[in-house]
């Protein structure tokens, strides 16, 4: 496949919303659980706690299954991978919807973060595809959308709609939808896609990809593992400060997400290499930045206010990472999209573990400060990446 020439669609646009679908589906899939944690819990015989490890399985199972399943998958066209994912996906959803045990559960949350490894890493390359060179940023950032979509909305809705059917038919629920995406997905794309990209170039490519790929992942790692260190205990954060409700919780989440919204727009705006890297910069020093002011928030709606711009200038940089590794990569897009997505899961499974082990050591209100000192880190590791980047001869585009 050329990758100067779109692939043929039946329906591009109708492409793009059912990539944008799968990454929904993802993400939703990786936070389903927190809205029914209670009437899961109560059927079940398990403590709610218990069913909020199970974000933590989802998460581990991606970062581990990710980078093992891309080189088994490799023999096989995109679109085919897709389907995989999807079926796995939908699979995962129905054991949950029927699981009667809580061991059983954990096994649909290994299924499913299995199945988002996939159709992550793979919805972002096929979006870059679909659509000319100079229209790739736009179309990878609309693929992503759905993950955000999925954070601002998915998590709400799927507990009000959980409250009115039951935590089962939720799950159910999904696994239709599953199917669904799972159909359009074969109508529209072609089996045949890019077939040979994974294969046809040595494994040497990939050395010397590797220090970009590297750093580009410790800097995802550094920047989710930051932010979640406080974003995963914010009710804890605006209790323990503010004396702060669940009104305050629903605020600063949606501030968040909204905000998560307007920066995957303002990322998927095409910019040159070099205005890229600029806005990436700019973006990471930001979310390390801002975590001052949450630190030193006079009143919970001066820190949902701060979340906002957090969550803008975190998913301008992720949206932009996206089209950035996948520019970079070329035929090896896959295997280093599924690296990055791997440390961006591991990471928020390792910062929410690092928040609950710090707020009873040194209390909640320090949190803020050792989030802007992690994602700090990670700005450093962003700049040694981008230097990486810049003496690479020919990014593929």
């Amino acid at each position: 496949m050329n990758r100067g020439v779109p692939l043929p669609l039946r329906h591009t646009r109708l492409g793009l919303a059912s990539l944008t679908l799968a990454y929904f589906m993802q993400g939703l899939a990786s936070i389903v659980v927190v809205g029914l944690a209670y009437p899961m819990s109560q059927d079940l015989g398990v403590a709610p706690e218990s069913i909020a490890r199970l974000v933590m399985v989802f998460s581990l199972a991606y970062a581990f299954t990710g980078t093992l399943l891309q080189p088994l998958l490799a023999p096989f066209s995109r679109t085919q991978r897709m389907l995989f994912g999807l079926a796995l996906w939908t699979a995962g959803s129905l054991l949950a919807a029927l699981a009667g045990s809580y061991e059983l559960q954990v096994l649909a949350r290994i299924m499913l973060g299995a199945a988002g490894s996939i159709i992550g890493p793979t919805a972002s390359t096929l979006a870059s595809l679909v659509v000319e060179p100079e229209r790739r940023q736009r179309a990878v950032g609309s693929a992503y959308l759905g993950m955000t979509i999925a954070l601002v909305a998915g998590l709400p809705a799927t507990a009000q709609l959980g409250a009115i059917f039951g935590w089962r038919e939720v799950f159910a629920g999904m696994s239709a939808v599953g199917a669904a995406s799972l159909l359009l997905v074969f109508w529209l794309f072609p089996m045949g896609d890019a077939k040979g990209d994974d294969r046809s170039r040595p494994r040497a490519k990939l050395d010397h990809l590797a220090p970009f790929a590297l750093w580009s992942s410790v800097t995802t790692f550094l920047l989710l593992g930051g932010q979640l260190a406080t974003y995963a205990l914010v009710a804890v954060l605006l209790k323990g400060r503010f004396d702060a409700g669940a009104d305050a919780v629903s605020g600063t989440f949606l501030l968040y997400g909204i905000g998560g919204v307007i920066g995957n727009l303002i990322g998927s705006r095409s910019l040159g290499p070099a205005g890229v890297e600029r806005a990436m910069k700019i973006a990471i020093v930001l979310v390390a930045l801002l975590h001052i002011p949450l630190f030193l928030a006079p009143s919970h709606w001066v820190l949902a206010v701060v979340y906002f711009f957090v969550g803008a200038a975190s998913l301008m940089f992720q949206t932009r990472m996206q089209s950035r590794l996948i520019e970079t990569s070329g035929p090896r897009a896959d295997l280093v999209m599924a690296i990055n997505q791997s440390s961006m899961h591991l990471g928020m499974a390792c910062g929410a573990f690092s928040g609950s082990l710090i707020v009873p050591a040194f209390g909640v209100s320090v949190l803020p400060a050792v989030s802007a000192g992690v994602v700090g880190a990670g700005v450093l590791c962003f700049f040694v990446s981008s230097r990486i980047r810049s003496t690479l001869a020919h990014p593929t585009p």
